[in-house]
Formats: structure tokens, C-alpha cells, sequence
């Protein structure tokens, strides 16, 4: 198996003559085996498929900016449980931290990660070589020769007792596994697919310290583990049929018309009422989010904007 540059796959992979393996296992009609690559600071977990002929069946690597070694892998019935640790998969504020990992990877060693963490997947076409013909390979046959002995008694001296774990009260969990963010369509969802859990899921929560509540990260479809800046809410003008209109505009949660809160006009900045966007253009930007145009009535009357709707804080 070659491992780094390849003239018919090119691939960021170092190449390194330091491959570990870490574990193997007879498991789906292969063998599976996990490990590490490089050294100190650079360490990149892979995991290897090996079919009844010895030829590599699947290689992928799991890259990350810092180390992610593979320590253990276990079949399950339906996938391979595979544990490690990296100490860069998320750079928030208070991150670089080693942590541990478990993966759940299926049968091809395939897996999609959390757009949230610095992992990724790494890929090597497989190869199979033919061992007739060539003399790059060796048989092994099986031999024993019989072994005499005698037991030794091996002293066993107490030592100081390793101090117990500290137990966190309020872990903090986060997703590795890539899900559609297309899907969320409430607060709820979105907490879930940030893995928000406890107060953390507060809508008056700032976990990242940037500012912005989760509520309105929510709205504007922002990362709560990461400081950002607040959107802009543009004014503008826009075409309707024949005329021009004042517009808003703004880049926002897909899903951010179903949420409980949200558009707020005023006419004096003291009393704020739900502002009902009966006019959109809604232009999408990505899986989560998109460009929308909110027209407004240039008969009405001059009205104030802002994003509310929320809970007072106590």
C-alpha cells in the first residue's frame, strides 16, 4: 500500500515511513486494522481494509490541522467502532484541548464529518497485487518448536495510586458525523445539530462570547461555537412588477420564517409588532441559509426594523 504522493491519485497525505498499527480484526470477510501516521505534533489517524487475498480493499486517513491518532478498533455488527483522540477538531475559543473520540464508521471506512470540526477524510484508491510473477512477495508457513521452562516468581512492589478522574457536571458534546443542515427547521433542531444541551439551548444563551444570543445565531443561521459578526440588515430598493420598492435585505437561516420570533417593524423604536413579510425574495446561498429580500409597502407608513421577538432576559 503506498501512502503518499501517487501518480494516478493525487493526494495531500505526508508520505512518512512512520505507520502504526494500532489494532486489527477478522471482521465483514477482511481484515481491519486502525493506526496512526507520523510523529509528534502531526499524527493523522487511518483506517485499513485488507480482503482474503491480503489486498487492500479501502484506506482511508483522518486529517485534522493537529494530532488525531486511532487507538483502538472494534467490530460491531453493522459498522466499526473506532477510538482515538485529537487536540484540534474544534478551534472554538477555549479549544486545543485533547479530547477523546469515537467514531462509528461503516463497513467502507467512509465517513462524512461535522462541518463544525477540522476533521476530514482522506482517500486512496485501493490496489490489489497479484503475487505470482513477482518477487516483492513472500509466503510465511506456520512452525512451532516446543518451549521448556520454569516459573519465576515476579515481585510485586505497591506504588502511589493514580488520582481519580474529575467528573465534569455539564460536559460538553459535539457532533462528528456530518448532517444535513437543510433539515433543521426550528430552534430545537438547531440546538440539536449543534449539540446544545442544558443551559447551553437557552435562547438568551451566548455560549461562543461573541455577542449574539442564540436566538438570533439561530436566525441567521451562525455557528454558536464560534465568535462571528452580526449580519447586516440592509435597506435598499427592489423591483416589483413595474415599480421600485423598499426593500430589506439580509442573509438568514433557511428556516428562518418558521421560527417563533424574528422581523419586528416599529414606527416610533417604542412599540415593536411582528412585521409579516408578504412579499420575498428568497434566493438560496446554501444547504442552510439564503439571501432574502423582504419588499415593504411604500404607501405605508415610515416604519423602524430590527430582529426581536425574544424573550427579556430577568
Amino acid at each position: 500500500m503506498q501512502i503518499g504522493p501517487d501518480w494516478d491519485f493525487p493526494s495531500s497525505i505526508p508520505q512518512t515511513p512512520y505507520a502504526e498499527a494500532r489494532s486489527i480484526h477478522w471482521a465483514n470477510g477482511g481484515f481491519w486494522a486502525c493506526g496512526k501516521l507520523g510523529l509528534g505534533a502531526h499524527e493523522k489517524g487511518w483506517v485499513l481494509r485488507l480482503n482474503e487475498r491480503l489486498g487492500v480493499g479501502a484506506y482511508a486517513a483522518f486529517d485534522a490541522p493537529g494530532t488525531a491518532p486511532f487507538y483502538d478498533l472494534q467490530p460491531l455488527n453493522d459498522a466499526l467502532l473506532v477510538t482515538g483522540a485529537t487536540d484540534s477538531v474544534f478551534p472554538w475559543p477555549g479549544g486545543g484541548e485533547p479530547v477523546a473520540t469515537v467514531l462509528r464508521l461503516p463497513w467502507e471506512g467512509i465517513m462524512r464529518f461535522h462541518e463544525e470540526g477540522a476533521l476530514h477524510s482522506q482517500f486512496l484508491r485501493p490496489r490489489v497485487y497479484e503475487t505470482k510473477g513477482s518477487q516483492g512477495f513472500t509466503a510465511n508457513g506456520e512452525s512451532s518448536t516446543p518451549v521448556t521452562g520454569s516459573p519465576v516468581a515476579l515481585p510485586l512492589t505497591p506504588e502511589i495510586l493514580a488520582p481519580e478522574p474529575v467528573l465534569v457536571a455539564d460536559p460538553v458534546f459535539l457532533a462528528l458525523e456530518r448532517q444535513d443542515p437543510g433539515a433543521i427547521q426550528s430552534f430545537a433542531q438547531w440546538a440539536y445539530y449543534h449539540r446544545l444541551s442544558g443551559a447551553q439551548s437557552n435562547l438568551l444563551n451566548d455560549d461562543d462570547g461573541d455577542g449574539i444570543i442564540n436566538g438570533l445565531e439561530c436566525y441567521f443561521g451562525l455557528n454558536p461555537r464560534l465568535q462571528d459578526a452580526l449580519p447586516a440588515l440592509a435597506i435598499g430598493w427592489a423591483q416589483d412588477g413595474d415599480r421600485r420598492v423598499p426593500a430589506l435585505q439580509l442573509r438568514r437561516s433557511t428556516f428562518a420564517k418558521n421560527l417563533p420570533f424574528g422581523l419586528e417593524a416599529s414606527p416610533d423604536l417604542r412599540g415593536w409588532l411582528p412585521y409579516v413579510e408578504q412579499n420575498v425574495i428568497a434566493q438560496p446561498v446554501d444547504a442552510g441559509h439564503e439571501s432574502a429580500i423582504i419588499l415593504t409597502d411604500p404607501q405605508g407608513e415610515p416604519l423602524f426594523f430590527r430582529i426581536g421577538g425574544l424573550p427579556v432576559p430577568e
